[in-house]
């Protein structure tokens, strides 16, 4: 499994930082984007990264990773109280992009709660930047330089709250012929395994660009008779793409018809041309353009 499998696409969404200041959920996820530094919109063609974290532990533990940035460039995740030039700032930790851009930053930092008191956003947010290595100054706890068409800023209005039941699932990119992961496009499903619908959200990376695709149950044999469409959208430019929806499936997953009864099911991410919503089956096979589960999955569906 890459680690870079946790990496997944961006959406369209105005520029309004912010990360919950509340530490009382179990889990939760933010997302940064590169943005114009006059207007703070997205770039929809930038870099964009991707944050996980535990409010609830002692410690500000969280996952991070992002794509599209300077290659071989030192970066540091902080937390940036205002106002400028933030003093205060916290340093969360610190990586060097690899030659394509990506960058993996893990820690566990003691920041206590926030955001500080003395933050201009306090009570209701704090602002979490990826920034330049060279524009921090760590041991001072401020700003040092400001090149914002370089950074990467956090949205709120990509966030999402988990609760103790969330699941996830990676999609991937297979060899058509030997089934094994490979390289290239990939994605992340997070879903609730227990509901009374199929509650989901999906951002995926490395897509076709500029095509519909759409979210399938795919229940064995071919042509997957009985499957269920769960979502669609097309990819942008650089095939990125990012979807949410709840689908009332009416029936738990995996179906007791599908081969793979009762071990699991599988969760694929298909052309939208390649699959057949009303009749509910495959109707063409392009794998190469598809991202398909790394692992069966189950969902009970709680109104049935």
């Amino acid at each position: 499994m890459k680690k870079y499998l946790l990496l997944i696409a961006v959406a369209i969404i105005m520029a309004t930082p912010a990360v919950s200041s509340a530490l009382t959920l179990t889990k939760e996820y933010l997302w940064l984007f590169e943005k114009d530094p006059v207007t703070w919109d997205v770039n929809d063609n930038g870099a964009w990264g991707y944050m996980d974290y535990r409010p609830e532990y002692k410690t500000f533990a969280f996952w991070f990773g992002a794509l599209g940035l300077e290659a071989n460039t030192d970066y540091t995740l902080i937390y940036y109280p205002d106002p400028w030039p933030g003093a205060g700032l916290i340093c969360l930790g610190s990586g060097t992009s690899d030659s394509d851009g990506r960058l993996h930053i893990s820690e566990t930092p003691n920041t206590g709660d926030l955001p500080k008191e003395f933050d201009g956003n306090y009570p209701t947010r704090a602002k979490i930047w990826l920034v330049l290595t060279t524009d921090v100054d760590c041991a001072n706890q401020q700003m040092v330089g400001w090149q914002p068409e370089r950074y990467l800023f956090e949205d709120d209005a990509s966030n999402v709250t988990y609760d103790d039941n969330q699941d996830t699932l990676d999609l991937v990119k297979k060899d058509p012929v030997t089934w094994d992961i490979v390289a290239g496009a990939e994605g992340k499903l997070y879903f609730d395994p227990s509901a009374s619908t199929f509650d989901f959200s999906l951002c995926a990376c490395g897509l076709k660009p500029s095509s519909s695709y759409t979210l399938i149950y795919y229940p064995d044999p071919w042509p997957g008779a009985g499957l269920i469409c769960l979502g669609s959208k097309s990819s942008n430019s650089l095939g990125k793409l990012s979807m949410s929806g709840s689908v009332e499936t009416n029936c738990d997953l995996p179906i007791a018809t599908d081969v793979n009864y009762p071990n699991g099911a599988k969760i694929w991410l298909v052309l939208s041309d390649d699959v057949d919503c009303t009749t509910q089956q495959m109707i063409g096979w392009n794998p190469a353009d598809y991202l398909f589960e790394y692992d069966l999955t189950k969902f009970n569906d709680t109104d049935i």
